[in-house]
């Protein structure tokens, strides 16, 4: 496959990942073997928490286990709920960017992790285990053969290729559907 070829291929990265001051701290969380794939395929940069409007710098989020299931809802005020309007930025995004041939995410994020996102009891005070962001879960239902990983699941170059290959093959079949 040539480089332009490559180029054409999509894949969405959470934006604080490409050096985007966009974490609710207003800080990046840079990753230089992300910002190696960028140079070979298209990034996408997305935040769902910047794109619904929780702001930069902003009070953070957790998730929580309640009897109406996961929830999203802000630490200091547990009335803040979002869960709801990343579930629908997921589903926009989902709809807007049928290309995307990989996603990676920002581990242990509220709306980004994948099975490493603390869940909390509905106290905000004891961890049960883990699980998945509320954006990055929904976008796996959605697509559920999409190519995923967070940035900790890029650390060495057998990982890269690995993510590179499985993009590839991705491409190769969603790319060619008429």
């Amino acid at each position: 496959m040539s480089i332009l070829e490559e180029k054409a291929i999509h894949i969405g990265v959470s934006s604080c990942l490409l050096g985007n001051k966009v974490r609710y701290d207003g800080q990046d969380k840079k990753h230089s073997n992300v910002l190696k794939l960028c140079e070979r395929f298209t990034c996408i940069a997305i935040c769902p928490e910047y794109a619904i409007d929780l702001g930069v710098p902003r009070p953070p989020i957790h998730l929580v286990q309640l009897a109406s299931g996961i929830r999203a809802r802000g630490i200091a005020n547990p009335q803040q709920d979002v869960t709801d309007a990343l579930t629908e930025y997921a589903d926009e995004v989902h709809e807007s960017l049928p290309q995307l041939c990989g996603y990676i995410f920002k581990a242990r994020s509220p709306s980004c992790g994948v099975n490493s996102t603390p869940l909390l009891d509905a106290t905000g005070m004891q961890q049960l285990g883990t699980t998945n962001g509320i954006y990055s879960g929904r976008i796996q239902q959605l697509a559920e053969q999409l190519p995923i990983v967070e940035e900790t699941r890029l650390n060495t170059d057998d990982d890269l290729q690995q993510f590179i290959k499985d993009v590839l093959a991705y491409s190769n079949t969603t790319l060619r559907q008429p």
